[in-house]
């Protein structure tokens, strides 16, 4: 889905122009810690933060470890540390929509030597969040294998997610039907190959977490957890150049074999739900609004903190239309007509929001570059001012609109 790959990146650089502001005010830190059967979860955090926020927290990792653990029969055994950007979580009226593009909140754990930054975000269930996923990259790296390919390090969080709530998230058996159905599924000897170098993020969906978690996800279901896990502990050299071998001393058949057993189990999985996996794959990759994110982001290279209080208007039309291409990626989501017609309707909406914003970021522009030029507020200037100030607060960017509202004044 390459709008959501705009969003994202999007999300990515104004995140960097909140930083070069925020890094003049350095941020005292807290720990908070809870001892759990000998191990000590530390979470570092903002002083500012809402306690019953952090408590919170700290409760949700708690139990999405305990879930992972329980899935894969694994127990950490040495200290977790999480740690929290305090530029994302501040309260600032400069920065309080500072995360509005995006559905990720990064932080940072430490797992072992291993330094990996994390993405947990509020998904389309409401209150729950993708915490199995991402505990379990922690997990697999200390208990498993830190090196693996990255369909297998994908697939297993994914899998893990899909076992731990199957109606919250997106089918990764569904979505590789629909792989399948348009011909763009990819053969096991060149997924162990594949790296993100060079991949669109909407290939990486598909390929890592959807066919990986997919794939997993059925070794697990067919032969158990405990012959995956000797599967995934196998070195990274074997399992990129020589893939056949690990397959066929773990589950001693070929890897062309174990590939047919995959799909014929795809096959039998989801019938007459053929049409759902294909709109959703379909809905993925949808360009609608696709220039309107370049647009945005050629403003954010002229004018970076433009961007900074953008529309959480904006954002929550964005989370419907993501919502909705969930919804069409789970059997237990709506029909097939309801979930396309709520994200036909997301994404139209999204489009002229986006443009709203668009045409009061260049009157915005333009007024400015006017006063600059004849040094005086012309009456040009100021009527495209009021203009823009307008479309900001029909685009649900009260910031912005405050800012153009003091040059009114």
């Amino acid at each position: 889905m390459k709008n959501l790959k705009y969003c994202v990146l999007i999300a990515l650089v104004s995140l960097l122009a909140i930083n070069s502001l925020a890094s003049a005010q350095e941020a005292e830190m807290e720990t908070y810690t809870s001892d759990r059967s000998g191990i000590t979860i530390t979470l570092i955090y903002p002083s500012y933060s809402d306690p019953s926020v952090i408590q919170s927290f700290m409760n949700k990792r708690e139990k999405e470890l305990v879930a992972a653990e329980t899935i894969l029969n694994l127990k950490v055994s040495s200290s977790v540390e999480i740690k929290i950007d305090p530029v994302l979580i501040s309260g600032g009226a400069g920065f309080r929509n500072s995360n509005v593009f995006h559905y990720t909140v990064p932080y940072c754990i430490l797992s072992g030597n291993y330094k990996t930054t994390q993405f947990f975000y509020q998904d389309c269930s409401g209150a729950k969040e993708t915490g199995v996923h991402e505990i379990t990259h922690l997990l697999a790296k200390r208990k498993l294998n830190p090196l693996v390919p990255p369909f297998l390090a994908e697939g297993l969080a994914e899998a893990m997610d899909f076992t731990h709530r199957p109606k919250d998230v997106v089918d990764p058996h569904l979505a590789s039907i629909g792989l399948l159905l348009l011909d763009e599924f990819r053969p096991l000897s060149e997924l162990f190959v594949l790296t993100r170098r060079g991949l669109t993020w909407s290939d990486q969906k598909k390929y890592f977490y959807w066919q990986g978690g997919s794939f997993v996800a059925f070794l697990i279901e067919e032969y158990g957890p405990e012959k995956f896990k000797d599967f995934y502990r196998t070195d990274y050299i074997t399992l990129t150049l020589r893939p056949e071998e690990a397959v066929e001393e773990i589950y001693g058949k070929s890897i062309s074999k174990l590939e047919t057993d995959w799909k014929n189990f795809l096959e039998g999985y989801a019938t007459g739900e053929e049409s759902r996996a294909k709109f959703f794959l379909e809905t993925w990759e949808d360009r609608l609004g696709q220039r309107l994110y370049e647009q945005l982001v050629k403003i954010w290279e002229e004018h970076p903190f433009e961007l900074i209080g953008y529309s959480s208007k904006a954002y929550g039309l964005t989370r419907e239309r993501h919502c909705a291409r969930v919804d069409l990626g789970n059997l237990s989501g709506p029909s097939v007509d309801q979930a396309l017609k709520s994200y036909q309707e997301a994404n139209q909406e999204v489009k002229e929001l986006l443009a709203t914003w668009l045409r009061a970021a260049e009157l915005y522009k333009s007024s400015r570059e006017d006063i600059g030029r004849s040094k005086v507020k012309t009456e040009e200037a100021t009527s495209q001012l009021r203009k823009a100030r307008d479309l900001y607060l029909k685009a649900g960017d009260n910031y912005m609109a405050d800012e153009v509202s003091k040059m009114l004044n």
